[in-house]
């Protein structure tokens, strides 16, 4: 099982790798990076400052405070990085995405008294952007076992048996091979991906300096995963006239689509010119998912047979048929924000917040899923993820520095799997109509997922290096 904080997934290897499972869902559940320059470097210390379009995704009610009409651009390049362990063999993986963030206007309306303001654009606000490479000469087990282990029931529509990886016993009963282990075994795991959000905001003021807001969210988005695994004989352990194998391979490859839809609401108070407390719920979202899954598996064996070739695929999803299709829906958990802000001296500005969501809340809505959903109450949490800020104030520019503490949300999951987030930006004002924001975030924690090869487990080491640059005209 593979688990990550922004985007944490399970995958197993199976017959029956088609299944849906926990972490489908919670990868579009985990919380977001945000897409503007600003309340990144702000740590996402954002619910009670929201003060420019992506107030939408934080807090729809911040949006009362902009006095002037203002158009924001927003770009991000992340660099993934892994350091991955198998059967204590280091290997190293990178992937990179350069990404248009946001597009989005902000404008007040004209009104009799207090303030009503508009919010319309896009903003990405998750990043699926991962992958893994590991390697090593494994003497304890193979992928072989796992599909056919010796002495379990024969089934003719086997993986091994059609590859002629394994056969039936003497009463055709149970299978039988004579391969365990002693191969090299090598995967190549990548993914990418992001969810968009399209959305239409207001926020009224109500009462003096009290705000509420609200954001409706059209979901977009798209998953694509592809795993490419082999076991060789390098070594000719099996070079004999029954199994002369000289490696197997397979490759899985899903591409997901994803669409759904979310509304936030959202409260801002500011107490005095220098502070301000704001709050904000996100309904969950109620996505459908479209998988298609595409599996080809193949085996080289060194000379051909009376009952075989020298090279045999078993294509029960592959790449000349129609892919596999599988359509779900999910709802994921509320989670409710809360924050403050205050100025001290007029040019130090602090900033806190705290995201509450429970994720044994997160199901399956179909009961062709129930057991998922078990699956979900039994192991997973309620966890309360933390955002800091500081912006250091200047004339006409300012510096800033955010942290983030995101718990991972499985019960039993270890302190190194929380994902923590450190962030450093600045802003530059030229001629009080045209800022540009930029922010570097640093992301660090563990994980660890099953290899093909189930018995084995893939630990890792990850870090993120997010840069992310933001436009803002305002007239």
């Amino acid at each position: 099982m593979k688990k990550f904080g922004l985007f944490l997934f399970v995958i197993f290897f199976s017959q029956k790798s088609f299944s849906q499972n926990i972490n489908d869902i919670l990868r579009i559940s985990s919380n977001t990076f945000g897409s503007s320059a600003r309340s990144l470097s702000m740590g996402n210390a954002f619910t009670s400052i929201a003060d420019d379009y992506s107030a939408v995704n934080f807090n729809p009610a911040g949006l009362g405070i902009i006095e002037n009409s203002e158009f924001s651009l927003s770009f991000s390049n992340i660099a993934f990085n892994s350091d991955v362990n198998y059967l204590n063999n280091i290997s190293s993986y990178k992937n990179r995405s350069t990404n248009f963030n946001q597009l989005g206007l902000v404008f007040p309306v004209s009104t009799v008294r207090g303030s009503f303001v508009v919010g319309i654009g896009y903003s990405s606000s998750q990043n699926f952007l991962s992958g893994s490479d590991f390697q090593k000469f494994n003497t304890q087990s193979s992928i072989i076992q796992d599909w056919a282990s010796n002495n379990s029931p024969f089934n003719s529509n086997n993986i091994a048996y059609n590859l002629f990886l394994a056969n039936p016993n003497f009463d055709s009963t149970s299978f039988i091979s004579p391969i365990k282990d002693s191969l090299f075994q090598q995967g190549n795991l990548s993914e990418d991906g992001k969810i968009d959000r399209y959305s239409l905001a207001f926020s009224i003021e109500a009462e003096k300096n009290l705000f509420f807001g609200v954001s409706m969210n059209l979901i977009r988005g798209n998953y694509n995963y592809s795993l490419e695994y082999i076991e060789e004989d390098i070594y000719d352990v099996y070079d004999t006239n029954t199994i002369d194998l000289e490696y197997l391979a397979f490759k899985d490859v899903i591409d997901e689509e994803i669409a759904g839809v979310d509304f936030s609401l959202g409260a801002f108070y500011m107490f005095d010119e220098s502070g301000a407390l704001g709050l904000n719920i996100r309904t969950p979202s109620y996505i459908s998912i479209k998988d298609e899954w595409k599996i080809l598996r193949e085996v080289k064996f060194a000379s051909a047979t009376e009952e075989r070739s020298d090279f045999v695929t078993y294509d029960d999803v592959g790449e000349d048929d129609a892919p596999l299709i599988t359509e779900y829906e999910v709802q994921t958990p509320f989670t409710f924000s809360f924050g403050a802000s205050y100025m001290i001296f007029d040019f130090l500005l602090l900033s806190a917040s705290s995201d509450y969501t429970d994720y044994t809340e997160m199901k399956f809505t179909s009961s062709d899923f129930d057991n998922v959903n078990r699956d979900i109450k039994k192991n997973m949490r309620e966890v309360f993820a933390k955002h800091y800020g500081g912006e250091l104030l200047f004339t006409d520019w300012s510096l800033k520095m955010g942290y983030m503490n995101l718990p991972s949300p499985y019960k039993n999951d270890p302190k190194s799997y929380d994902k923590i987030i450190t962030t450093y930006g600045a802003n530059f004002t030229i001629q009080e109509k045209f800022l540009i924001d930029v922010c570097f975030a640093k992301t660090k924690y563990e994980s660890k997922f099953n290899a093909p090869d189930i018995g084995n487990i893939v630990k890792e080491k990850i870090s993120l290096d997010n840069y992310v640059v933001t436009f803002t005209y305002r007239y």
